[in-house]
């Protein structure tokens, strides 16, 4: 651990592959245990919806996503034409929630939705959904996995937490913060460049590796491993 000063040891768009997201072959409806699930009907399609301001977003049910940092607010899905109505955006309290109505659909192509917001605070994922974000910036940004989804992200930001619940994956090496806090529950890894300050627990067989020369409060329970790459 190359830690410059120990304190502590204590897509373009992705295709996503989920619990509820067929992908290839042919199926069969007695594979499919849900009869609550859509079927996707294999013609593309996108669509454009009006949307209010929003500084945070929480995405559900292996929905993928593109969030561009410091542009004006907009909103834009793609995917199986008869599949986007039942997708949900609603803003509550300035967080934009995407969800699909019915909990879960088939498609081969999956679902993608592009976002544009000037700001932005905090990304959740609840699944399988893989979420890229591009040119964060600001003093804060939360981001949270509780599942098996992946973020991809770019910029520079003040302060950044992280935390995986579950077996995601965060790749965070192309976005700087001065200073850090890391926890993963699980066997998920975080990729992260910290130029002043990181504080990263894990419990469970994860693996945090970070670029910079950062002070360090560190602490592992179980398997997993922290260390400068």
């Amino acid at each position: 651990m190359n830690c410059r000063l120990p304190l502590l040891l204590a897509l373009s768009a992705a295709t996503l592959s989920g619990c509820v997201f067929h992908i290839g072959g042919d199926w069969d409806d007695d594979d499919w245990g849900r009869s609550s699930y859509i079927r996707g009907n294999g013609v593309e399609a996108t669509e454009t919806r009006d949307i209010e301001d929003f500084d945070a977003v929480r995405v559900e049910d292996s929905i993928d996503l593109v969030v561009r940092v410091g542009e004006p607010t907009s909103l834009s899905l793609r995917g199986d034409e008869n599949l986007l109505e039942h997708v949900v955006t609603r803003v509550r309290n300035g967080r934009l929630e995407i969800e699909m109505d019915h909990g879960g659909y088939r498609s081969r192509r999956g679902l993608l939705v592009e976002l544009s917001t000037p700001a932005l605070l905090a990304v959740r994922i609840s699944g399988s959904s893989d979420v890229v974000i591009e040119d964060a910036a600001g003093d804060e940004l939360e981001l949270r996995i509780s599942g098996s989804g992946d973020i991809h992200a770019t910029g520079a930001v003040e302060r950044l937490s992280v935390k995986i619940s579950g077996s995601g994956d965060m790749h965070l090496y192309d976005l700087t913060a001065r200073e850090a806090s890391v926890s993963i529950s699980g066997s998920g890894d975080v990729r992260t460049s910290v130029s002043e300050l990181l504080e990263a627990r894990i419990s469970g067989s994860g693996d945090i590796r970070y670029r910079g020369a950062p002070a360090c409060s560190l602490s592992v329970s179980g398997s997993g491993s922290i260390r400068s790459d």
